[in-house]
């Protein structure tokens, strides 16, 4: 079964990038850079994972999490971000994060979480 996995980030060359990294790994890649658009989307398809920045415009990365995890519970989210701390790790997993990962992305370590996932 090839994994579905949707992709926030406000910076759509960044979507575009992360759609055809894991394209060529063998995922389904959705992509949007609107974080009420990616949880509509949420609620109209199922996604194995999400894959969301944490620096956005109006609902930040760990907001949108919490807004996953609180809708749907089963679905994982990977945080990712370029300006991480031990801070901002702490409070992704808080806020139920699967996985918090830093750019510029390694694509073995951001395949390896992805299946995890």
């Amino acid at each position: 079964m090839t994994a579905r996995v949707l992709v926030l980030d406000d910076d759509v060359l960044m979507c575009q990038l992360l759609e055809r990294l894991l394209s060529r790994q063998g995922f389904l890649v959705t992509t949007e850079s609107s974080p009420e658009e990616a949880l509509a989307r949420l609620g109209e398809e199922d996604f194995d994972v999400v894959l969301s920045d944490v620096n956005m415009e109006g609902l930040d990365g760990m907001a949108f999490t919490q807004r996953v995890k609180a809708a749907h519970h089963e679905v994982p989210v990977i945080l990712i971000t370029g300006a991480g701390s031990m801070e901002l790790a702490i409070s992704a997993v808080l806020a139920g994060a699967f996985d918090f990962l830093l750019k510029p992305l390694d694509a073995r370590l951001l395949s390896a979480a992805l299946q995890r996932a």
